[in-house]
């Protein structure tokens, strides 16, 4: 007997003869939900990058004397390539790309009942841009310059460091004042 489309559970009932006699017995047969697998998004990191994927996994509660409430038995994690580069810890994923591209990888959950569900997440590593700037690199004490980002880079995202590492401004031109015979700055 084969059970479809059916959510909940359902009562077979078998009637039958032996020898003359009528026999009929019942079994309620329970359906479980398979687990839900949310919360897997794709992304877009640079090479380098790290990333960690923590899907909210959901599953079936309900409660049967044979069998006893659904659990999540196992977590499974399989990359479509470049496998070396990631780890798990039960349901979560890090990521530490070595190539660019696009990846595949597939969360496997396997109830307690032998439910099983399957969800993707695309991870696409870029190569980290090339940042060039332009402007009047030798300048004298106690002067300023005018440098630039080079190329089509979102401004939004530009910033400048000083050779202390801390950010002192923001957007694709920067014009700062120089004091020092050697001075450094950084875009990123």
């Amino acid at each position: 007997m084969t059970i479809r489309n059916v959510t909940d559970s359902v009562y077979v009932k078998v009637t039958g003869t032996k020898e003359s006699c009528p026999h009929d017995t019942s079994v309620k047969v329970y359906v479980h939900k398979l687990p839900t697998i949310e919360n897997i998004t794709d992304r877009v990191i640079c090479i380098g990058n790290d990333t960690s994927i923590v899907p909210v996994i959901s599953y079936d509660l309900t409660y049967n004397t044979e069998n006893g409430p659904s659990d999540i038995n196992a977590y499974v994690w399989k990359a479509s390539k470049d496998a070396t580069s990631m780890t798990t810890e039960d349901d979560t994923l890090f990521v530490t790309p070595k190539q660019t591209g696009e990846r595949t990888y597939t969360l496997t959950v396997t109830d307690k009942n032998g439910c099983v569900s399957n969800n993707d997440a695309k991870v696409t590593v870029s190569a980290k841009p090339k940042i060039t700037i332009k402007g009047n690199t030798n300048v004298c004490p106690n002067t300023s310059t005018a440098l630039e980002v080079d190329g089509s880079f979102d401004a939004r995202y530009i910033q400048w460091y000083n050779q202390a590492g801390n950010i002192i401004a923001t957007g694709k031109t920067f014009n700062p004042s120089v004091k020092k015979n050697d001075t450094t700055f950084k875009a990123a």
